[in-house]
């Protein structure tokens, strides 16, 4: 049981991972100005690069912070596309 929940929680962690990946994408935004963002060491973004790519996943920063950085950051991310966006369209 306790293996599933770990499971799971790592699918979570890598869709999440994979949403602000694709906006940074869309923005054009390198890994080193995504590692920016979620305010990490370039050593903690390439363990969790490597655990978003099947990898084991690290010890930091801890998951519940992780989340919140993904979820700030992808607000942001959105936010700046629609910016961009509705420039565009104006």
């Amino acid at each position: 049981m306790q293996n599933a929940a770990r499971t799971c929680a790592d699918q979570v962690i890598r869709d999440q991972l994979a949403v602000f990946q694709g906006l940074s994408r869309t923005l054009r935004l390198d890994t080193g100005e995504q590692r920016r963002l979620l305010h990490m060491t370039p050593e903690q973004w390439s363990d969790w690069l490597r655990f978003f790519q099947s990898g084991s996943r690290p010890t930091e920063p801890p998951v519940p912070d992780l989340l919140m950085r993904i979820g700030s950051a992808a607000h942001r991310l959105a936010a700046a596309e629609s910016g961009q966006a509705a420039a565009l369209n104006a």
